[in-house]
Formats: structure tokens, sequence, C-alpha cells
């Protein structure tokens, strides 16, 4: 949990009755201090990433060591991707990288982080070019939702990683019923018990996945 001031983070156990606060990050970097940061727990690790004023930079905290440690980059360092993790492997799709020129590009890229070797691997890329997507594991498989191309419009689809495989399947329309605003965040989701479920913000309304590929089914929402 992200507390603000000088990117500090608590750690809670599941029931929220024990809080550990993590020791500060150790950079020395004013832009990493005021940019966005990116923050994915994976096995005991939890990997933050943000920008340096050099570019952009990984950070892991692991909680055997209770330490920070720098590294390792990603092989394709970006931000604003969908990522997700299950087990000791973390996932990170699309997102935004630095050209030669420093030019932003929206990226199809995929990577997979896996904590116990510290390593990066490259995963083929999705059908889509996106930014600003969610990604979840759903099934056991790695779900990256919505996002917007590299033209700046929003995308509808989804994609499925079929490991296995090593290949992406699309997914036609998976928010064709949701309302998109002028300003619109990644798609807020959530995973319980196996069951997807997303926040329409523009309605109010919280929907649930079924298996004909799209958030249909309103919920009740108590506020």
């Amino acid at each position: 949990m992200h507390t603000g001031g000088r990117s500090s983070w608590q750690m809670f156990d599941k029931d929220f009755e024990n809080f550990r606060r993590l020791p500060n990050v150790p950079s020395s970097d004013y832009t990493f201090f005021h940019s966005d940061k990116e923050t994915i727990s994976v096995g005991t690790q939890l990997i933050v990433i943000g920008t340096e004023l050099e570019g952009t930079v990984v950070w892991r905290y692991e909680l055997e060591n209770h330490k920070w440690f720098r590294g390792p980059s990603m092989i394709s360092p970006r931000v604003m991707y969908g990522s997700a993790s299950w087990g000791s492997n973390a996932f990170f799709a699309g997102g935004i990288k630095m050209d030669n020129n420093m030019v932003p590009v929206v990226v199809s890229t995929v990577e997979k982080y896996n904590s116990d070797t510290k390593m990066w691997t490259m995963l083929n890329g999705m059908h889509k070019r996106r930014k600003f997507s969610s990604g979840c594991f759903l099934g056991g498989k790695f779900y990256v939702i919505g996002g917007r191309d590299e033209n700046d419009e929003n995308l509808t689809c989804g994609e499925i990683y079929d490991e296995a495989n090593s290949s992406w399947e699309l997914i036609p329309d998976m928010l064709k019923d949701i309302t998109f605003m002028s300003s619109q965040s990644p798609p807020l989701i959530a995973v319980v018990e196996d069951n997807l479920y997303l926040l329409d913000s523009s309605l109010n309304e919280l929907r649930v996945y079924d298996k004909m590929q799209i958030f249909g089914r309103n919920l009740v929402l108590c506020l």
C-alpha cells in the first residue's frame, strides 16, 4: 500500500491487523519521487516502476531482506502498461516507451518477470498496441483489457495469453457496453473467487464478466 510522501509503502496481513512500514526507496532522483509510479507484488517481492532523469527505472523490495534493490531493468522499458502477477511471475503488456528520438510510442510488447530468478523474458506481442489497459489473471490465464491504441482511441477489445502456446487470443467487444469518458482511467477491475468484475465509473455500475465474453450483467452497487 502506497502512503505518499517520499514514496513509502506499508504492508499488512490479510486480516488488516498487522501493519509494517517499508523502508523508503533509496533513490536520490527528484524526478522519481514527483512522478507517477506503477506497483505490483510478485512472489515475495514488490516491484515499483517509475521515471528518473535517465529514463524508466525498476526498484524491487525483497521481503526476506526487508530492503530495496535497484533493477533489474525491463528489456523494453516502458510505462502505462497492463500488468498482473501469478505466483512468482508478473506479466507486463503494452504501454508507452520512448523511441530513439525520445518520442513516446504505444507498443504491443509483452514481458514476464520471474521473482525467483530476477530475470525478464520477452514474450510474443499482443494483437493490438495499447496503453492505459488493465491486466488480471482469470482461470489461470493472463487477461489484458481495454486501454487506448496508438491513435488514442478507446479499445473495447481484450486479449488472453495462452502461455502453453505462447499465443494471444483477441476478444472483440469485451467492453462494448461501457461508457467512455474524455479522461478515461484504465478499466477498474477486480477478480474475486475467479469472477471478474468491472466498475463502470460513468454510470456508477458494477458489472460482472460472463462467458459470452462481455461485461453485461449489472450488480447492485451500495455506496
